[in-house]
Parts: structure tokens; C-alpha cells; sequence
């Protein structure tokens, strides 16, 4: 029961600050929250853990774009590239995904080529993250962190096994429309 009365007043916390940096007047705009598209554009770091390519370390690159439903509901698509190190072996996953937010909750789905195959060829992942504001320059921007949790799955189902990667993204949100 704490444990579910400290996560309620976090996400409290956390959604209040975020609608505070997207409406520096600390309220929804007048005539409420419209639908209004937006992009993100950052970079990850992650430890991989697991998998062939066990104990290993992932830099990424991510473009998003996204959509705004009705508050807190918005979906989005993700594209971008990771570089998997471990010792002297190295992996480019060009990754695609496809996900909902729920106020500073995301959960998604996606799909990774691994160069070379030492991770699988055909990954499939799914992705849950927290994300929490740390800018705002101005409204419609906002410089945020999000920790997050990435099951890969390889195709076929094989000796790879399971990958569970676990990491940081610092993302900057624009968003063109209003939200």
C-alpha cells in the first residue's frame, strides 16, 4: 500500500510539472487542450544485459514524432540508430517503434536490423518509460529526461535469448500546435 501511495504522488508530481513547463500559466490553455503534432529529437545511453551481446553499452540517436490525442493521451513513432559495444565487438541497430504516452508514462512496441546478426537479425522490442521535465525555455518546448526498459526479442526464437536493455534518453520536445 506505500509502495502504490508514493507512485500515485509521483506521477502527481511529475504529470503537474510537465503541464506546468508545456503552460507556463500552470493551467490549460482557454477553450482547453486541442490535439497539436510535435517532434523530439535526442540521445540515449544504456547498459544491455543478456542476450548474446551481454554486458554491453548503447549510445543512441532517436527522431520522434508525435501526436496528441486529448490530454494525457498522445501516440507516437520513433526512428533512429544505437551502436552496441562490448569489448571489441560492435552492433548498428537502425530501429523503428511505435508507442502511446499516458501522461509521463510511454509504452511501445518496435524493431531493430542488427548489423552484424550477433545479436539476431530481426529484433522485436517492447519499451516502457518514465519521463520527467527538466527545461522550459519558453512554451511548446521542453528539454526532458526519460528513464526507460527495453525487452529484445530475437526472430526466429533462438540461442540468443532474451536482451534486456536499461538506459537514459535527454530528449528536447517541440511541439507546433496547441497543446
Amino acid at each position: 500500500m506505500k509502495f502504490f501511495k508514493i507512485t500515485i504522488f509521483a506521477i502527481v508530481l511529475f504529470w503537474s510539472s510537465v503541464a506546468l513547463a508545456l503552460h507556463p500559466s500552470g493551467r490549460p490553455p482557454q477553450g482547453g487542450w486541442k490535439p497539436g503534432p510535435g517532434i523530439t529529437l535526442g540521445g540515449s545511453f544504456a547498459y544491455l544485459r543478456g542476450g548474446n551481446l551481454s554486458n554491453a553499452y548503447l549510445q543512441g540517436l532517436e527522431f520522434t514524432w508525435f501526436q496528441k490525442m486529448w490530454s494525457p493521451f498522445s501516440w507516437w513513432v520513433t526512428g533512429g540508430g544505437k551502436f552496441a559495444t562490448n569489448g571489441d565487438e560492435t552492433v548498428v541497430l537502425p530501429t523503428v517503434e511505435l508507442g502511446v504516452n499516458v501522461a509521463v508514462f510511454n509504452i511501445g512496441t518496435g524493431y531493430a536490423f542488427g548489423l552484424p546478426d550477433t545479436m539476431g537479425r530481426h529484433l522485436w522490442n517492447g519499451f516502457v518509460g518514465l519521463s520527467f521535465p527538466v527545461y522550459t525555455p519558453r512554451r511548446g518546448s521542453l528539454l526532458f529526461l526519460q528513464v526507460y526498459y527495453r525487452p529484445i526479442f530475437t526472430f526466429p526464437l533462438d540461442a540468443h535469448g532474451i536482451a534486456h536493455e536499461m538506459g537514459l534518453m535527454l530528449k528536447w520536445l517541440w511541439a507546433f500546435g496547441q497543446i
